[in-house]
Protein backbone atom coordinates (compact mmCIF):
# COMPACT_ATOMS: atom_id res chain seq x y z
CA UNK A 1 0.00 0.00 0.00
CA UNK A 2 1.38 3.80 -1.24
CA UNK A 3 0.35 6.99 -1.52
CA UNK A 4 -0.94 6.71 -5.04
CA UNK A 5 -3.04 3.73 -4.08
CA UNK A 6 -4.48 5.07 -1.23
CA UNK A 7 -5.42 8.58 -3.11
CA UNK A 8 -6.88 6.22 -6.00
CA UNK A 9 -9.25 4.38 -3.38
CA UNK A 10 -10.56 7.98 -1.90
CA UNK A 11 -10.87 9.35 -5.47
CA UNK A 12 -13.24 6.22 -6.54
CA UNK A 13 -15.23 5.78 -3.59
CA UNK A 14 -15.79 9.77 -3.64
CA UNK A 15 -17.61 9.83 -7.02
CA UNK A 16 -19.51 6.59 -6.07
CA UNK A 17 -20.73 8.39 -3.20
CA UNK A 18 -22.90 10.73 -4.76
CA UNK A 19 -24.50 7.94 -6.81
CA UNK A 20 -25.64 6.13 -3.66
CA UNK A 21 -28.45 7.16 -0.89
CA UNK A 22 -26.89 7.82 2.52
CA UNK A 23 -27.95 5.34 5.38
CA UNK A 24 -26.65 7.14 8.28
CA UNK A 25 -24.07 9.83 9.48
CA UNK A 26 -20.42 8.74 8.93
CA UNK A 27 -18.69 10.31 11.99
CA UNK A 28 -16.14 8.04 13.79
CA UNK A 29 -16.70 7.66 17.77
CA UNK A 30 -13.33 8.42 19.53
CA UNK A 31 -11.25 5.51 20.41
CA UNK A 32 -10.95 6.48 24.16
CA UNK A 33 -12.58 4.24 26.79
CA UNK A 34 -14.95 6.80 28.38
CA UNK A 35 -16.69 6.34 24.93
CA UNK A 36 -16.55 2.59 24.68
CA UNK A 37 -17.50 2.22 28.44
CA UNK A 38 -20.98 4.48 27.99
CA UNK A 39 -21.74 2.35 24.50
CA UNK A 40 -21.35 -0.62 25.94
CA UNK A 41 -23.58 0.44 29.38
CA UNK A 42 -26.40 1.82 26.48
CA UNK A 43 -26.17 -1.58 24.40
CA UNK A 44 -26.30 -3.92 27.44
CA UNK A 45 -29.17 -2.32 29.12
CA UNK A 46 -31.52 -1.69 25.87
CA UNK A 47 -30.53 -5.21 24.81
CA UNK A 48 -29.45 -3.12 21.00
CA UNK A 49 -28.57 -6.00 18.13
CA UNK A 50 -25.68 -3.82 17.32
CA UNK A 51 -21.81 -5.22 16.91
CA UNK A 52 -19.32 -3.07 19.41
CA UNK A 53 -16.80 -5.69 19.00
CA UNK A 54 -14.32 -3.81 16.55
CA UNK A 55 -13.73 -0.38 16.97
CA UNK A 56 -14.32 2.95 16.17
CA UNK A 57 -17.71 2.29 15.86
CA UNK A 58 -19.87 5.08 13.09
CA UNK A 59 -22.06 7.07 14.77
CA UNK A 60 -24.81 6.26 12.49
CA UNK A 61 -24.31 2.97 14.09
CA UNK A 62 -26.28 4.32 17.26
CA UNK A 63 -29.30 6.16 16.07
CA UNK A 64 -32.24 6.11 18.46
CA UNK A 65 -29.84 5.20 21.09
CA UNK A 66 -29.15 7.70 24.52
CA UNK A 67 -25.68 6.71 25.06
CA UNK A 68 -24.53 9.65 27.94
CA UNK A 69 -21.06 10.09 26.38
CA UNK A 70 -22.62 11.82 23.09
CA UNK A 71 -25.52 13.73 24.76
CA UNK A 72 -25.68 17.20 24.06
CA UNK A 73 -24.59 18.82 27.44
CA UNK A 74 -27.67 20.83 28.54
CA UNK A 75 -25.65 22.84 31.62
CA UNK A 76 -27.09 26.16 31.72
CA UNK A 77 -25.12 28.55 31.06
CA UNK A 78 -24.52 32.61 32.04
CA UNK A 79 -21.57 33.75 30.23
CA UNK A 80 -20.36 33.01 26.59
CA UNK A 81 -16.91 31.85 27.22
CA UNK A 82 -18.55 29.23 30.14
CA UNK A 83 -20.55 28.20 26.41
CA UNK A 84 -17.32 27.47 24.49
CA UNK A 85 -15.38 25.95 27.95
CA UNK A 86 -18.56 23.33 28.47
CA UNK A 87 -20.32 22.59 25.26
CA UNK A 88 -18.97 24.26 21.96
CA UNK A 89 -16.80 23.46 19.81
CA UNK A 90 -13.74 25.73 19.34
CA UNK A 91 -14.75 26.51 15.66
CA UNK A 92 -17.45 24.97 13.95
CA UNK A 93 -19.27 25.92 10.23
CA UNK A 94 -22.46 24.39 9.05
CA UNK A 95 -24.13 25.44 6.08
CA UNK A 96 -27.09 22.89 5.08
CA UNK A 97 -25.46 19.08 4.74
CA UNK A 98 -21.83 20.45 4.87
CA UNK A 99 -20.14 20.95 8.45
CA UNK A 100 -16.75 21.17 10.00
CA UNK A 101 -15.18 21.60 13.18
CA UNK A 102 -11.89 22.51 14.87
CA UNK A 103 -10.73 21.72 18.33
CA UNK A 104 -7.87 21.93 20.21
CA UNK A 105 -5.75 18.71 21.46
CA UNK A 106 -4.10 19.39 24.66
CA UNK A 107 -2.42 17.72 27.40
CA UNK A 108 -0.86 19.52 30.76
CA UNK A 109 0.45 17.58 33.24
CA UNK A 110 2.74 18.09 36.18
CA UNK A 111 3.77 15.07 38.43
CA UNK A 112 5.77 14.72 41.55
CA UNK A 113 7.68 11.17 42.13
CA UNK A 114 7.23 10.76 46.26
CA UNK A 115 9.10 7.49 46.59
CA UNK A 116 11.55 7.41 43.88
CA UNK A 117 14.35 9.87 44.16
CA UNK A 118 17.39 8.16 42.75
CA UNK A 119 16.41 7.81 39.16
CA UNK A 120 17.06 11.64 38.63
CA UNK A 121 19.99 13.35 40.65
CA UNK A 122 18.35 17.01 40.18
CA UNK A 123 14.92 16.41 40.19
CA UNK A 124 11.44 14.53 41.07
CA UNK A 125 8.92 16.96 39.06
CA UNK A 126 8.14 15.60 35.74
CA UNK A 127 5.81 17.29 33.32
CA UNK A 128 3.58 16.64 30.03
CA UNK A 129 3.10 19.43 27.40
CA UNK A 130 1.61 18.31 24.54
CA UNK A 131 -0.57 20.72 22.18
CA UNK A 132 -2.34 20.07 19.04
CA UNK A 133 -5.49 20.54 16.90
CA UNK A 134 -8.21 18.31 15.55
CA UNK A 135 -10.28 19.32 12.59
CA UNK A 136 -13.25 17.32 11.43
CA UNK A 137 -15.94 17.20 9.33
CA UNK A 138 -18.52 15.91 7.52
CA UNK A 139 -20.81 16.41 3.80
CA UNK A 140 -24.07 15.14 4.20
CA UNK A 141 -24.49 11.73 6.16
CA UNK A 142 -22.36 9.62 4.22
CA UNK A 143 -18.73 11.01 3.77
CA UNK A 144 -16.72 12.26 7.01
CA UNK A 145 -13.44 13.19 7.80
CA UNK A 146 -11.32 13.92 10.50
CA UNK A 147 -7.46 14.88 10.81
CA UNK A 148 -5.20 15.95 13.93
CA UNK A 149 -1.59 16.26 15.15
CA UNK A 150 0.04 16.04 18.74
CA UNK A 151 3.53 17.77 19.24
CA UNK A 152 4.66 16.63 22.82
CA UNK A 153 7.49 17.48 25.05
CA UNK A 154 7.42 15.08 28.18
CA UNK A 155 9.54 14.56 31.41
CA UNK A 156 8.87 11.24 32.83
CA UNK A 157 8.94 9.39 35.96
CA UNK A 158 11.50 6.56 35.88
CA UNK A 159 9.17 3.76 35.39
CA UNK A 160 7.69 5.51 31.89
CA UNK A 161 11.39 6.69 30.88
CA UNK A 162 12.81 3.21 30.92
CA UNK A 163 9.64 2.05 28.77
CA UNK A 164 10.24 4.58 26.23
CA UNK A 165 14.03 4.27 26.34
CA UNK A 166 13.99 0.44 25.77
CA UNK A 167 11.23 0.54 22.82
CA UNK A 168 12.82 3.47 21.27
CA UNK A 169 9.72 5.36 20.89
CA UNK A 170 7.20 7.29 23.17
CA UNK A 171 4.29 4.82 23.69
CA UNK A 172 1.39 4.40 22.25
CA UNK A 173 3.01 7.22 19.63
CA UNK A 174 6.39 7.66 17.60
CA UNK A 175 10.12 7.84 17.54
CA UNK A 176 10.93 10.56 20.23
CA UNK A 177 14.44 12.40 20.51
CA UNK A 178 16.17 13.86 23.32
CA UNK A 179 14.86 16.98 25.48
CA UNK A 180 16.05 18.60 28.66
CA UNK A 181 17.42 16.42 30.81
CA UNK A 182 16.29 12.09 30.42
CA UNK A 183 13.28 14.10 28.60
CA UNK A 184 11.84 13.11 25.15
CA UNK A 185 10.54 15.03 22.28
CA UNK A 186 7.69 13.13 20.04
CA UNK A 187 4.86 13.41 17.87
CA UNK A 188 1.74 12.01 16.45
CA UNK A 189 -0.26 12.90 13.45
CA UNK A 190 -3.84 10.72 12.02
CA UNK A 191 -6.31 11.02 9.38
CA UNK A 192 -9.02 9.24 8.47
CA UNK A 193 -11.94 9.68 5.37
CA UNK A 194 -14.86 7.03 6.07
CA UNK A 195 -17.73 6.83 3.83
CA UNK A 196 -20.91 4.75 4.45
CA UNK A 197 -23.36 3.76 1.96
CA UNK A 198 -26.93 2.54 2.28
CA UNK A 199 -27.40 -0.09 4.71
CA UNK A 200 -24.53 -2.42 3.74
CA UNK A 201 -21.53 -0.99 2.60
CA UNK A 202 -18.63 1.30 4.26
CA UNK A 203 -15.37 2.52 3.29
CA UNK A 204 -12.28 3.68 5.81
CA UNK A 205 -8.91 5.17 4.53
CA UNK A 206 -6.07 7.04 6.31
CA UNK A 207 -3.57 6.35 9.32
CA UNK A 208 -5.14 5.80 12.87
CA UNK A 209 -5.76 2.78 15.20
CA UNK A 210 -8.10 -0.09 15.61
CA UNK A 211 -9.70 -1.68 18.42
CA UNK A 212 -11.01 -5.47 18.74
CA UNK A 213 -12.62 -6.57 22.11
CA UNK A 214 -14.60 -5.30 25.14
CA UNK A 215 -12.23 -5.50 27.58
CA UNK A 216 -9.47 -3.05 29.05
CA UNK A 217 -7.06 -4.61 27.52
CA UNK A 218 -7.03 -6.38 23.78
CA UNK A 219 -5.01 -9.63 22.99
CA UNK A 220 -6.33 -9.49 19.42
CA UNK A 221 -5.75 -6.09 18.11
CA UNK A 222 -5.64 -2.90 20.58
CA UNK A 223 -4.84 0.91 20.37
CA UNK A 224 -1.74 0.83 22.60
CA UNK A 225 0.58 0.81 19.42
CA UNK A 226 1.50 3.67 17.19
CA UNK A 227 -0.72 4.91 14.26
CA UNK A 228 -0.24 2.94 10.61
CA UNK A 229 -1.77 3.69 7.43
CA UNK A 230 -4.94 1.61 6.16
CA UNK A 231 -7.79 0.67 3.76
CA UNK A 232 -10.48 -1.14 5.10
CA UNK A 233 -14.17 -1.93 4.18
CA UNK A 234 -17.09 -3.65 5.71
CA UNK A 235 -19.90 -5.08 4.74
CA UNK A 236 -23.20 -5.68 7.17
CA UNK A 237 -26.39 -7.80 6.52
CA UNK A 238 -29.79 -6.31 6.08
CA UNK A 239 -30.96 -7.84 8.86
CA UNK A 240 -27.58 -6.95 10.82
CA UNK A 241 -27.11 -10.20 12.61
CA UNK A 242 -23.67 -10.36 10.25
CA UNK A 243 -20.77 -8.26 9.87
CA UNK A 244 -17.58 -8.33 8.34
CA UNK A 245 -14.52 -6.22 7.72
CA UNK A 246 -11.36 -6.38 5.87
CA UNK A 247 -8.18 -4.35 6.41
CA UNK A 248 -4.83 -3.62 4.90
CA UNK A 249 -2.37 -2.13 7.14
CA UNK A 250 1.44 -0.87 6.34
CA UNK A 251 3.42 -1.71 9.43
CA UNK A 252 6.89 -0.82 10.24
CA UNK A 253 9.69 -1.87 12.22
CA UNK A 254 12.67 0.43 13.72
CA UNK A 255 15.78 -2.46 11.98
CA UNK A 256 17.34 0.12 9.22
CA UNK A 257 17.76 -1.18 5.68
CA UNK A 258 21.38 -1.08 4.57
CA UNK A 259 22.68 2.38 4.04
CA UNK A 260 22.76 2.96 0.38
CA UNK A 261 23.18 6.70 -1.13
CA UNK A 262 20.97 8.54 1.41
CA UNK A 263 22.69 10.13 4.57
CA UNK A 264 19.98 7.98 7.00
CA UNK A 265 19.09 4.55 6.26
CA UNK A 266 15.28 4.05 5.60
CA UNK A 267 13.28 1.24 8.30
CA UNK A 268 12.41 -2.18 6.82
CA UNK A 269 8.53 -2.35 6.46
CA UNK A 270 5.93 -4.87 6.50
CA UNK A 271 2.29 -5.35 5.90
CA UNK A 272 -0.64 -7.00 7.33
CA UNK A 273 -3.68 -7.90 6.70
CA UNK A 274 -6.85 -8.46 9.23
CA UNK A 275 -10.31 -9.85 8.40
CA UNK A 276 -13.02 -10.18 11.26
CA UNK A 277 -16.43 -12.03 10.85
CA UNK A 278 -18.98 -10.79 13.24
CA UNK A 279 -22.51 -12.08 14.40
CA UNK A 280 -24.85 -11.30 16.96
CA UNK A 281 -27.63 -14.08 16.35
CA UNK A 282 -29.09 -12.66 19.82
CA UNK A 283 -29.31 -8.84 20.75
CA UNK A 284 -27.51 -9.90 23.98
CA UNK A 285 -24.71 -12.54 22.27
CA UNK A 286 -21.76 -11.24 19.41
CA UNK A 287 -19.16 -13.67 18.83
CA UNK A 288 -16.48 -12.87 16.46
CA UNK A 289 -14.07 -14.47 14.53
CA UNK A 290 -9.78 -13.14 13.53
CA UNK A 291 -8.07 -13.92 11.14
CA UNK A 292 -4.60 -11.58 11.16
CA UNK A 293 -1.71 -11.99 8.87
CA UNK A 294 1.71 -10.28 9.13
CA UNK A 295 3.18 -10.41 5.45
CA UNK A 296 7.02 -11.01 4.50
CA UNK A 297 8.04 -7.84 2.38
CA UNK A 298 11.57 -7.87 2.65
CA UNK A 299 14.67 -10.36 1.28
CA UNK A 300 18.04 -10.80 0.09
CA UNK A 301 16.57 -8.11 -3.27
CA UNK A 302 15.87 -5.40 -0.37
CA UNK A 303 11.67 -4.61 0.04
CA UNK A 304 8.96 -6.92 -2.19
CA UNK A 305 5.04 -6.86 -2.73
CA UNK A 306 3.54 -9.23 -0.42
CA UNK A 307 2.04 -12.42 -1.78
CA UNK A 308 -0.99 -12.48 -3.60
CA UNK A 309 -3.05 -13.99 -1.05
CA UNK A 310 -2.73 -10.85 0.91
CA UNK A 311 -5.13 -9.54 -1.10
CA UNK A 312 -7.77 -12.17 -1.22
CA UNK A 313 -10.57 -10.39 1.15
CA UNK A 314 -11.69 -14.42 2.34
CA UNK A 315 -11.63 -15.54 6.34
CA UNK A 316 -9.76 -18.60 7.15
CA UNK A 317 -8.57 -18.60 3.27
CA UNK A 318 -5.09 -18.07 3.71
CA UNK A 319 -4.12 -19.54 7.43
CA UNK A 320 -5.25 -23.08 5.57
CA UNK A 321 -2.42 -22.50 2.91
CA UNK A 322 -0.27 -20.86 4.83
CA UNK A 323 -0.38 -22.62 8.27
CA UNK A 324 0.94 -21.40 11.46
CA UNK A 325 4.40 -21.74 11.34
CA UNK A 326 5.60 -20.62 7.51
CA UNK A 327 7.39 -17.50 6.58
CA UNK A 328 3.86 -15.15 7.49
CA UNK A 329 2.74 -14.92 10.95
CA UNK A 330 -0.68 -15.97 11.13
CA UNK A 331 -3.01 -14.96 14.42
CA UNK A 332 -6.14 -16.84 14.77
CA UNK A 333 -8.26 -15.01 17.78
CA UNK A 334 -12.36 -15.59 19.07
CA UNK A 335 -13.46 -12.59 20.48
CA UNK A 336 -16.75 -12.61 22.57
CA UNK A 337 -20.18 -10.93 24.62
CA UNK A 338 -22.67 -12.27 26.63
CA UNK A 339 -25.26 -9.40 28.20
CA UNK A 340 -26.13 -11.78 31.49
CA UNK A 341 -28.73 -9.47 32.40
CA UNK A 342 -29.41 -5.84 31.30
CA UNK A 343 -26.17 -4.51 33.67
CA UNK A 344 -23.79 -7.44 33.70
CA UNK A 345 -21.87 -8.38 30.63
CA UNK A 346 -19.34 -11.10 30.33
CA UNK A 347 -16.53 -11.05 28.11
CA UNK A 348 -13.38 -13.04 26.72
CA UNK A 349 -11.06 -13.40 23.86
CA UNK A 350 -8.76 -16.50 22.69
CA UNK A 351 -5.69 -16.49 20.37
CA UNK A 352 -3.57 -18.77 18.55
CA UNK A 353 -0.68 -18.10 16.89
CA UNK A 354 1.36 -21.34 17.26
CA UNK A 355 0.28 -24.74 17.01
CA UNK A 356 1.08 -25.57 20.98
CA UNK A 357 0.15 -24.59 24.40
CA UNK A 358 2.94 -21.57 24.61
CA UNK A 359 1.40 -20.20 21.23
CA UNK A 360 -1.88 -19.52 22.88
CA UNK A 361 -3.80 -16.60 24.73
CA UNK A 362 -6.68 -16.00 26.80
CA UNK A 363 -8.76 -13.35 28.12
CA UNK A 364 -11.77 -13.22 30.80
CA UNK A 365 -13.73 -10.15 32.01
CA UNK A 366 -16.65 -8.93 33.47
CA UNK A 367 -18.45 -5.75 33.63
CA UNK A 368 -21.09 -4.45 36.24
CA UNK A 369 -22.38 -1.19 35.31
CA UNK A 370 -24.69 0.73 37.98
CA UNK A 371 -23.86 -1.33 40.50
CA UNK A 372 -25.07 1.79 42.49
CA UNK A 373 -26.04 4.79 40.12
CA UNK A 374 -23.68 5.53 37.63
CA UNK A 375 -20.75 3.46 39.27
CA UNK A 376 -19.21 0.71 37.40
CA UNK A 377 -17.09 -1.98 38.21
CA UNK A 378 -14.92 -4.00 35.69
CA UNK A 379 -12.47 -7.18 36.53
CA UNK A 380 -10.58 -8.84 33.53
CA UNK A 381 -7.45 -11.69 33.64
CA UNK A 382 -4.80 -12.13 30.52
CA UNK A 383 -2.66 -14.70 30.07
CA UNK A 384 -0.59 -14.58 26.69
CA UNK A 385 2.15 -17.30 26.19
CA UNK A 386 5.85 -16.63 25.14
CA UNK A 387 5.17 -17.70 21.74
CA UNK A 388 2.32 -15.58 20.81
CA UNK A 389 3.53 -12.30 18.60
CA UNK A 390 6.33 -13.84 18.28
CA UNK A 391 7.50 -15.47 15.14
CA UNK A 392 10.21 -17.35 13.39
CA UNK A 393 11.25 -14.01 11.47
CA UNK A 394 11.74 -11.12 13.49
CA UNK A 395 10.38 -9.07 10.92
CA UNK A 396 6.96 -10.46 10.83
CA UNK A 397 6.46 -10.15 14.68
CA UNK A 398 2.84 -8.97 15.86
CA UNK A 399 4.29 -5.47 16.43
CA UNK A 400 4.63 -1.69 15.14
CA UNK A 401 7.02 0.72 15.66
CA UNK A 402 8.23 -2.04 18.46
CA UNK A 403 4.94 -1.97 19.96
CA UNK A 404 2.87 -4.68 20.37
CA UNK A 405 -0.29 -5.16 18.25
CA UNK A 406 -2.00 -6.65 21.08
CA UNK A 407 -1.47 -6.25 24.44
CA UNK A 408 0.83 -3.79 25.55
CA UNK A 409 2.28 -5.97 28.13
CA UNK A 410 3.62 -8.23 25.96
CA UNK A 411 3.91 -12.04 25.46
CA UNK A 412 4.61 -14.74 28.49
CA UNK A 413 3.12 -12.53 31.32
CA UNK A 414 -0.14 -12.57 33.00
CA UNK A 415 -2.66 -9.96 34.51
CA UNK A 416 -5.03 -9.07 36.60
CA UNK A 417 -6.72 -6.07 37.02
CA UNK A 418 -10.08 -4.50 38.90
CA UNK A 419 -11.45 -1.25 37.59
CA UNK A 420 -14.31 1.21 39.38
CA UNK A 421 -15.50 4.50 37.51
CA UNK A 422 -18.05 6.88 39.41
CA UNK A 423 -19.69 10.12 37.35
CA UNK A 424 -22.13 12.46 38.53
CA UNK A 425 -22.71 15.27 36.08
CA UNK A 426 -19.77 16.54 35.38
CA UNK A 427 -17.50 14.58 38.40
CA UNK A 428 -15.61 11.63 37.54
CA UNK A 429 -13.62 9.05 39.67
CA UNK A 430 -11.48 6.11 38.39
CA UNK A 431 -9.52 4.21 40.15
CA UNK A 432 -7.80 0.95 38.53
CA UNK A 433 -5.66 -1.82 40.32
CA UNK A 434 -3.50 -4.24 38.99
CA UNK A 435 -0.43 -7.49 39.02
CA UNK A 436 1.50 -8.40 36.09
CA UNK A 437 4.00 -11.26 35.84
CA UNK A 438 6.27 -11.38 32.99
CA UNK A 439 9.84 -12.01 31.72
CA UNK A 440 12.36 -11.45 28.50
CA UNK A 441 13.45 -13.15 25.75
CA UNK A 442 17.21 -13.56 26.55
CA UNK A 443 19.37 -12.15 23.72
CA UNK A 444 16.92 -9.47 22.71
CA UNK A 445 13.28 -8.03 22.58
CA UNK A 446 10.60 -10.63 21.79
CA UNK A 447 9.74 -7.80 18.65
CA UNK A 448 12.89 -8.58 16.88
CA UNK A 449 13.93 -12.00 18.20
CA UNK A 450 12.91 -15.70 16.92
CA UNK A 451 10.33 -17.15 18.83
CA UNK A 452 12.23 -20.27 19.36
CA UNK A 453 14.24 -18.14 21.72
CA UNK A 454 13.68 -19.29 25.42
CA UNK A 455 12.34 -16.43 27.79
CA UNK A 456 15.58 -15.41 30.45
CA UNK A 457 14.57 -16.74 34.07
CA UNK A 458 13.60 -13.54 35.18
CA UNK A 459 10.58 -12.75 36.28
CA UNK A 460 8.57 -9.16 36.92
CA UNK A 461 6.18 -8.44 39.20
CA UNK A 462 4.55 -5.24 38.25
CA UNK A 463 1.72 -4.29 41.16
CA UNK A 464 -0.05 -0.58 40.18
CA UNK A 465 -2.78 1.61 41.43
CA UNK A 466 -4.00 4.49 39.61
CA UNK A 467 -6.68 7.00 40.70
CA UNK A 468 -8.37 9.75 38.73
CA UNK A 469 -10.79 12.39 40.27
CA UNK A 470 -11.80 15.80 38.70
CA UNK A 471 -14.40 17.46 36.43
CA UNK A 472 -15.41 16.77 33.23
CA UNK A 473 -15.54 19.80 31.25
CA UNK A 474 -15.90 19.76 27.52
CA UNK A 475 -17.88 16.65 26.10
CA UNK A 476 -17.32 18.17 22.42
CA UNK A 477 -13.70 16.87 22.50
CA UNK A 478 -13.61 15.11 26.16
CA UNK A 479 -11.36 17.96 28.42
CA UNK A 480 -10.90 17.01 31.52
CA UNK A 481 -9.65 18.50 34.64
CA UNK A 482 -7.80 15.75 37.26
CA UNK A 483 -5.85 15.16 39.83
CA UNK A 484 -4.14 11.96 39.45
CA UNK A 485 -2.17 9.48 41.69
CA UNK A 486 -0.37 6.46 40.80
CA UNK A 487 1.76 4.16 43.18
CA UNK A 488 3.79 1.21 41.71
CA UNK A 489 6.13 -1.57 42.75
CA UNK A 490 8.46 -3.09 40.20
CA UNK A 491 9.70 -6.41 41.56
CA UNK A 492 12.88 -8.32 39.39
CA UNK A 493 13.14 -11.59 40.62
CA UNK A 494 16.76 -13.30 39.25
CA UNK A 495 18.94 -17.05 40.07
CA UNK A 496 21.70 -15.23 38.92
CA UNK A 497 21.49 -11.19 40.58
CA UNK A 498 19.65 -10.08 44.12
CA UNK A 499 15.79 -9.17 44.30
CA UNK A 500 15.60 -5.83 42.82
CA UNK A 501 12.84 -3.10 43.27
CA UNK A 502 11.83 0.22 41.88
CA UNK A 503 9.24 2.04 43.81
CA UNK A 504 7.01 5.20 42.04
CA UNK A 505 4.46 6.78 43.99
CA UNK A 506 3.52 9.71 41.63
CA UNK A 507 1.12 12.54 42.40
CA UNK A 508 0.01 15.31 39.83
CA UNK A 509 -2.73 17.24 38.08
CA UNK A 510 -3.34 17.72 34.47
CA UNK A 511 -5.50 18.93 32.01
CA UNK A 512 -6.20 16.95 28.64
CA UNK A 513 -8.18 16.24 25.55
CA UNK A 514 -8.89 13.04 26.14
CA UNK A 515 -10.02 11.67 22.77
CA UNK A 516 -7.02 8.56 23.02
CA UNK A 517 -6.49 5.98 25.51
CA UNK A 518 -2.57 6.53 27.13
CA UNK A 519 -1.31 3.28 28.64
CA UNK A 520 1.02 3.64 31.47
CA UNK A 521 0.82 0.18 32.64
CA UNK A 522 3.09 -2.23 31.19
Amino acid sequence: MNTKSILCFNLLFIALSGLLRTYAQADLIPLQRWFSQEIDRSVTRDSTNLHIGSKPISLGDLKGMKVQALDRDSTKIYHPFLNYLYRRHLVELNHEKVRLTIDPLVHFAFWQDLADTTAYPDTTNFIQNTRGVKVAGRIGDQFAFETGFYENQAQWPEFMRQQAVSLGVAPGMGRWKDYRFEGFDYSMSYAYLHYQFKKLLRLHAGQGKYFIGHGYRSLILSDAAYNYPFLAATLESPNKKWQYTSRYMALQTLERLPLGEVPEALFKRKAMTMHYLSWAPHSRIEIGLFEGIVWNRYGSQGHHMPSWGAYIPIIGLNTAALGLEKANNVLLGLNARLEIRSDLMWYGQAVLDQSETQGMGYQIGLKWFDVLPRLDIQVEFNSIGQKVYTHNLGLESYSHFNQSLGTPVGPNSEEVLGIVEYRFRRAVLRCKAQQIKRSQATNAPWYVTQYDVHFQPVAQTIWQVDGQIGLRLNVKYNLELLATWTWREDIFNSQTTERQMLKSQVLGISLRSGLQNLYNDF
